[in-house]
């Protein structure tokens, strides 16, 4: 008797049972399956919205940084500016 064990361990582990005209592993009602197909989509849909709130909060989190950036940069230009007047008018009016 020569029998295959991987094929043995898959008939128990797995038994399949006459559903309609095909054997399956797992038998279900036309009611639980429409309800599986309802909860898989479900979870998608619920997968998406995290990774569009993730995506969303991520951005939210770059702003004030980039905004404080600019700023910086801005106050930069305007010390400068103020700067090369001063420089400007010591030169022409001479100290005081």
């Amino acid at each position: 008797m020569d029998l295959n064990s991987a094929y043995v361990l898959k008939a128990l582990c797995y038994p399949r049972m006459k559903v309609g005209n095909e054997f399956v592993t797992k038998g279900q009602t036309v009611q639980q399956a429409a309800m599986m197909t309802e909860e898989e989509g479900a979870g998608h849909h619920l997968e998406r919205m995290k990774k569009n709130l993730e995506g969303t909060v991520s951005d939210l989190q770059h702003c004030p940084d980039e905004a404080e950036n600019l700023s910086m940069k801005d106050g930069k230009k305007l010390l400068q500016k103020q700067e090369t007047r001063v420089n400007y008018q010591f030169l022409h009016l001479g100290p005081l």
